[in-house]
């Protein structure tokens, strides 16, 4: 009884712990590469890739066992009762029978030799695990880029919200402004429109904002596996920074890096070895196998050997093996190809993120300009409205146009980020 309180009182305890754990987990501001852990950690995605590379490497395994000498010790016993009755002259009844016991047991060594195909078996097989294993890890890579590029997300939409929530603030500004002109008897009742048709403009861009920040919060939620619900905040990180890279080095070392990049090449190893094997299935085949036994039978031992070499030929099967080794040629050559063409890919992948990421220091800075004038504009049109030299329509413009350069500025220094990610994701660094 003590005990099973005792257990209930560590597994509550555990409970509570692992409760408040998970209640902790997203509660402060992540940075992204808290977020990038925490997603390695607790992202479901991830399984499946683990788990077939795992059974590849088990099927690797058990390929490669043919190679090696197999021991197996069997032991049998056996007890047998007979009775039986029969009649003799005079209709008497004998009755005969008796127990009988067997036992045996063998210890024995099994080992193939050799057999035609199955060096190539095993490389296939060590291939095809070896390919699983890149996958996964190209399944962290793949999930890593995710992160980023949903961590990016919200941090812009968020930086847009601030934009669209200040664009309201300085729309009722100017319509406040224009009312007390209107009422002071310096303006027409009229002009009060434009000022209310810009805050009407302003409130809805604000409501779309919001739903935006709401689905980046989401978004990135799941991506990191974390509950519905649950309170998510980050770092805000947008920033610009230098880089310089050669792309013609870049995919060297993408080439030297990328788990995507190295699990073709291991399936067009596998291809290879699936060559071989359907080739020399139109050749003769030879089996070699031999075994060694130390057998007892009722205190009756015996050492046991065997040798045993087969010769097979096909000599008519309707066509399939030669179909076989179409089949693998064909299987081969199309490795080649995915490999060659994701080669095209990679190099294009780092080519567009590095155009991206030096077009992007150049946007940020023609954007940020472009911010400050339209500052300036707007202040400008206020004091004329103020002085009675501008009508409303001026101060509206200048106001739409600020919330324009300020949302293409955000976006601009995102799409940096995203890209320095990409290119990042694209070299396999």
């Amino acid at each position: 009884m003590y005990r099973l309180l005792a257990l209930w009182g560590v597994l509550s305890w555990a409970t509570v712990v692992v409760g408040q754990q998970a209640g902790r987990v997203g509660s402060g501001p992540l940075t992204l590469s808290e977020c990038v852990n925490l997603a390695l950690q607790r992202n479901p995605s991830l399984e499946s890739a683990r788990q077939n590379a795992r059974a590849a490497r088990a099927a690797f395994v058990q390929t490669r066992s043919q190679l090696f000498p197999t021991a197996l010790l069997t032991g049998s016993y056996a007890a047998a009762r007979s009775r039986s009755r029969t009649t003799s002259f005079g209709g008497f009844l004998r009755t005969s029978g008796g127990s009988q016991y067997f036992y045996q047991y063998r210890a024995g060594l099994n080992q193939t030799i050799y057999r035609t195909g199955l060096f190539d078996e095993v490389a296939q097989s060590k291939a095809h695990a070896r390919a699983s294993t890149y996958e996964a890890q190209d399944a962290r890579r793949q999930l890593v880029l995710s992160v980023a590029e949903n961590y990016y997300s919200l941090l812009a939409s968020r930086r847009l919200l601030e934009v669209a929530e200040d664009t309201v603030r300085v729309a009722g500004e100017n319509l406040a402004l224009m009312q007390a002109r209107v009422e002071a008897g310096s303006a027409a009742p009229v002009e009060v429109l434009p000022m209310r048709t810009s805050l009407a403009r302003a409130r809805a861009d604000l409501i779309a904002a919001q739903a935006t920040a709401e689905v980046a919060v989401a978004s990135l939620r799941a991506v990191l596996g974390l509950p519905t619900g649950q309170d998510l905040q980050v770092v805000d990180v947008l920033a610009e920074q230098a880089v310089q890279v050669d792309p013609k080095e870049a995919l060297a070392r993408a080439l030297q890096r990328r788990p995507d990049y190295l699990a073709v090449q291991q399936t067009v190893a596998a291809a290879r070895a699936a060559r071989s094997i359907a080739r020399a299935a139109r050749w003769p085949t030879l089996t070699v196998d031999g075994s060694l036994a130390h057998d007892v039978f009722e205190d009756r031992p015996a050492d046991i050997w065997s040798f045993n070499a087969q010769v097979s030929y096909p000599l008519f099967d309707a066509g399939s093996t030669k179909a076989a080794e179409t089949e693998a040629e064909a299987n081969y050559r199309s490795a080649l190809a995915a490999q060659q063409e994701l080669e095209l890919q990679i190099g294009l992948e780092i080519e567009q993120a590095y155009a991206a990421v030096r077009q992007g220091i150049e946007r940020i800075r023609a954007a940020d300009a472009a911010e400050r004038e339209a500052t300036a504009s707007l202040e400008a049109a206020r004091a004329r409205l103020q002085e009675g030299v501008a009508i409303a329509i001026e101060v509206s413009t200048a106001e739409e146009t600020l919330a324009q350069t300020r949302a293409e500025h955000v976006q601009a220094i995102y799409d940096y980020n995203l890209a320095l990610a990409q290119l990042q994701a694209a070299t396999g660094s």
